[in-house]
């Protein structure tokens, strides 16, 4: 075996390991505009079910956002089954209407703890299929929509 092939099974070995331990996905809505009839949906994958896992959603507005808190309705699935349906809601901003989150400039980062120390009994591919609810049907001033699956390393 040449170097590059040594190199080659390095790489791939390290992606496939690095990968089962922290899946992340982002979603850009064209225009800043989020339609309630056009959920998001990401797909992962779940190689250890002795592992529990933290799931985070991240949420980017821009400030023409006129709410100061998002709902989501939340459904997970495996093999097209629904396994949980959830309603979450976050806050954006507060009362004084001071953006939470990180930013600069006219985008505000917001990052969510969805669930901590969940356990998936299926090996296989999950997904999660998120939309809005809130009461206008396109949601002005959403620009990205992220979720990450990360494995509880406290609990090993």
């Amino acid at each position: 075996m040449n170097k590059n092939q040594i190199l080659f099974y390095f790489i791939v070995i390290m992606t496939f390991f690095s990968c089962a331990k922290k899946q992340s996905f982002i979603h850009s809505f064209q225009n800043n505009e989020w339609d309630c009839n056009i959920p998001v949906e990401f797909k992962f994958t779940i190689l250890d079910t002795t592992t529990n896992y933290n799931k985070y959603i991240f949420f980017r507005n821009t400030l023409e956002y006129p709410y100061q808190n998002i709902y989501f309705f939340i459904e997970l699935k495996y093999n097209n089954q629904l396994l949980n349906l959830d309603t979450a809601q976050f806050i954006v901003a507060d009362k004084y209407g001071k953006w939470q989150g990180r930013g600069l400039g006219k985008l505000r980062d917001n990052y969510y703890i969805l669930n901590e120390d969940v356990n998936l009994d299926s090996v296989g591919e999950y997904q999660i299929i998120i939309n809005h609810g809130m009461r206008k049907e396109v949601l002005n001033g959403a620009q990205k929509l992220g979720f990450k699956i990360t494995e509880n390393e406290q609990k090993k």
